[in-house]
């Protein structure tokens, strides 16, 4: 606990001194409180993550699977296959807990919304709405997987670019020291976004992201004069 709050209170004198020409306080506050909204969910999901397999296999158990229209067979199909997806959520859960946690200073995309397979709910023990891979057919059902690693990959690959792109924009706005810090979080938190996307590819997600957002939808943004995405409200964690 003492090592995050001390590797918050660093990151916040980092944010102070990127912002610092354009309302430091307001913009460290902000982002600030992002940092905790990720922090919070990251650690709330790493430690409720197997919550998903008892919840699966219970929808699982209730629904049966669809095609089958005898009970005595559909349940209980049903509910091998929910413990099934319960495993594959609980991991999906766990480890993009995990990534959120150990990633909490890191600005993200504006949303996940068409990018890996979506969770539920933003918590384990949320009722939700059920994503089918296998709906309106598997290959449209297993794109998102192949969405997130590609845009993973490349923004951790393409993430120098992020810095480059800041400095130049630094250099414009006659601030070239605001731009090599700006460069410095913005190119560090794609690489640690992008790469976790690419690793975890394969298992599901929370559909909305929490915390700080990245400026450009793609590394080169700013380097192409690319308009700035608008800054969204990071999702409420409590209802």
């Amino acid at each position: 606990m003492y090592a995050n709050r001390t590797i918050a209170a660093v990151m916040v004198v980092f944010i102070a001194l990127v912002y610092a020409p354009i309302s430091a306080q307001a913009a460290t506050s902000d982002m600030g409180m992002g940092m905790s909204k990720k922090l919070q969910r990251g650690v709330t999901n790493t430690l409720t993550g197997f919550i998903e397999i008892p919840a699966q296999t219970i929808k699982g158990a209730k629904s049966g699977v669809q095609k089958i229209e005898t009970p005595q067979i559909s349940h209980p199909l049903g509910t091998v296959v929910g413990f099934v997806r319960g495993v594959h959520q609980g991991a999906g859960r766990t480890l993009s807990g995990v990534s959120d946690t150990g990633g909490f200073w890191a600005a993200d995309h504006a949303s996940n919304d068409g990018y890996g397979i979506p969770l539920d709910a933003e918590y384990a023990w949320e009722e939700g709405t059920q994503f089918h891979m296998l709906e309106p057919n598997i290959g449209d059902g297993l794109a998102p997987m192949g969405k997130k690693f590609v845009r993973g990959a490349g923004d951790a690959i393409f993430s120098p670019l992020e810095f480059f792109g800041h400095v130049k924009t630094g250099i414009k706005d006659s601030n070239p020291g605001a731009g090599i810090l700006q460069g410095m979080y913005f190119s560090a938190s794609r690489m640690y976004t992008g790469g976790s996307d690419a690793v975890l590819f394969a298992v599901p997600n929370p559909k909305d992201t929490v915390g700080n957002q990245l400026d450009y939808a793609y590394p080169w943004g700013a380097l192409t004069g690319e308009e700035k995405m608008t800054v969204e409200a990071a999702p409420s964690t409590t209802e």
